[in-house]
């Protein structure tokens, strides 16, 4: 029996303005996770999981610690309904990075706030508002669901408090109390496993990580500074409890250990932080965004709104 856990690291070219490339996108379009309590003030608070809570864990491999685990892993995990897609992030936060800044200092507590699109952009794609807390190695996120289409004439801080909803009271709270604005692009694929037996657990591995300072749109999805060198891949395990037995053993077998690292936080310390004092620009950030041919290409305001106007 093939290995479907094979040949992971290379990416399909995707087209930008295709059809969503992804079961996720797709269906997301298509309207069957917009199964809702209401449609409120332009969003969809909907019945799809907007509560979590588990327990996340990552690990950062190479080629080799992915070949190691790979076997044991296909024996146990399965690709869940969506497989390999990619995701789109707008993350949230103030002028001076102090969100950001406080969460790399490692509190028991603390929270962050992004705009998700799962797969290409387009206009009936649903995105998803999310507020991500963890206290004391535990998980919380809410969730709403924004169409994009009902950005075309506002923002995100002008359709959340119309929520009536706790997850929306709680997202005007933060947006209100710590004055955030979308400040970096950071886009990956993911490849997603569900347990066997076990629903609840859940194995991604992130790749192809790269973000960007300018253009916070979601139109260039390949463009933008690589986080990790290529041959590098975030794995997550996300678990309601406790990490299953086989999955401990083979990680310890290894030599497979957990790590703090943060997409976001990286790109804080690597980049934005040494660069504060200098252009950064001229640190190879790329100050325009690498075409999907050769050469660069530069996304004005009019090319934008041509696709759908986001003011997010």
């Amino acid at each position: 029996m093939q290995n479907r856990w094979a040949n992971k690291w290379v990416r399909p070219y995707v087209p930008v303005g295709c059809a969503p490339a992804c079961p996720v996108c797709r269906q997301r379009a298509a309207g069957m996770f917009l199964n809702t309590a209401g449609f409120v003030g332009g969003s969809w608070e909907c019945d799809m999981q907007s509560i979590f809570k588990r327990y996340e864990k990552k690990y950062l491999l190479d080629r080799e610690n992915y070949a190691a685990i790979a076997d044991v892993l296909s024996q146990h995990m399965e690709p869940d309904s969506f497989g390999a897609y990619l995701v789109q992030n707008l993350y949230y936060d103030t002028d001076d990075w102090d969100v950001i800044r406080a969460s790399i200092e490692k509190p028991s507590y603390k929270e962050k706030m992004r705009l998700r699109c799962y797969g290409e952009l387009s206009r009936e794609s649903p995105l998803f508002l999310e507020l991500k807390k963890k206290y004391k190695g535990i998980v919380y996120k809410r969730r709403m669901v924004i169409p994009v289409k009902t950005l075309k004439e506002r923002s995100v801080l002008d359709i959340v408090p119309e929520g009536t909803s706790q997850i929306a009271r709680e997202m005007d709270f933060y947006m209100k109390t710590n004055a955030v604005s979308r400040k970096i692009y950071i886009s990956y694929w993911r490849d997603a496993f569900v347990g066997i037996t076990d629903k609840e657990l859940r194995v991604t591995f992130d790749s192809d990580i790269r973000f960007r300072l300018d253009c916070l749109d979601y139109l260039s999805p390949d463009g933008g500074h690589a986080i990790l060198p290529r041959d590098k891949i975030v794995m997550e395990v996300k678990t309601k409890g406790g990490m299953p037995v086989w999955l401990a053993r083979v990680l310890s077998e290894n030599k497979i250990f957990p790590t703090s690292f943060s997409k976001f936080g990286a790109c804080y310390t690597d980049y934005i932080l040494k660069a504060s004092s200098e252009n950064p620009w001229e640190r190879g950030l790329p100050a325009r965004i690498p075409g999907k041919k050769r050469g660069f290409r530069s996304l004005s305001k009019g090319s934008l709104e041509r696709i759908v106007p986001i003011n997010a």
